[in-house]
């Protein structure tokens, strides 16, 4: 899971910061990132002057890419994700792709997008909402389900932070999920190590008869752009 586009100071040694997650007025409707208001004309002045309301030019300064990469391990095997976020300062997209080892000659894989509403954001972390489409492939059986989730991230000392999401789907397949890492941000990179859960039912275990649960520790690293 991509760690969500804090920033590290600009010098050796300064902290985290979220300044991507500014507090908002919910009262106040999202405009996206590129939106730029209507000119004014003013009244009284000469002929044909147009006043712009705001930036004349696109403000950019809250969008992110991060790309990333993990290594998953469960029972003794290695699996593999990689994830592309787009981020602005309230939606983000998310496109998740991960391959787990179901037994020593199976693997699964699971193919996610999702969009990301964030609710409380501050200089040291954020909340977020995810809606999206949960896939997933197991030998004999694919399906997809709508899903939801809830993510967040803390900045603790320093330059770590620390990440979580719980989410799941119901139907037609069941499946839940939970995440926890630490990352150290390193300007532009992160590096991350955590653990993760993945439980499938009724879907692998229709297919296969095998296990359902799913869990080992992971590492990867990120790149925000």
């Amino acid at each position: 899971m991509s760690y969500g586009g804090a920033q590290s100071g600009t010098s050796p040694g300064s902290a985290v910061r979220f300044r991507s997650w500014r507090p908002y007025r919910y009262s106040r409707s999202y405009r996206p990132l590129w939106w730029a208001p209507a000119p004014v004309v003013v009244v009284g002045a000469p002929s044909g002057t147009v006043v712009q309301e705001g930036p004349a030019e696109p403000d950019h300064s809250d969008t992110r890419l991060g790309i990333s990469a993990q290594v998953l391990g469960m029972a003794g095997r290695f699996g593999f994700g990689a994830d592309l976020v787009l981020e602005g300062r309230q939606l983000g997209l998310f496109l998740e792709l991960a391959a787990l080892p179901l037994s020593a000659s199976e693997m699964g894989v699971l193919a996610d997008a999702s969009l990301g509403f964030t609710q409380v954001s501050g200089e040291v972390g954020r909340l977020r909402v995810e809606v999206g489409a949960l896939t997933a492939v197991v030998p004999g059986m694919a399906a997809a389900a709508p899903g939801a989730g809830v993510s967040g991230a803390l900045a603790v000392l320093g330059l770590v932070l620390l990440t979580g999401r719980v989410r799941g789907a119901l139907w037609p397949y069941v499946r839940a999920e939970a995440q926890a890492a630490a990352v150290l941000a390193l300007g532009p990179v992160g590096l991350q190590a955590g653990f993760r859960a993945v439980y499938l039912s009724d879907l692998y275990r229709l297919a296969s008869g095998g296990a359902q649960l799913f869990a080992g520790p992971f590492v990867g690293v990120e790149l925000v752009l």
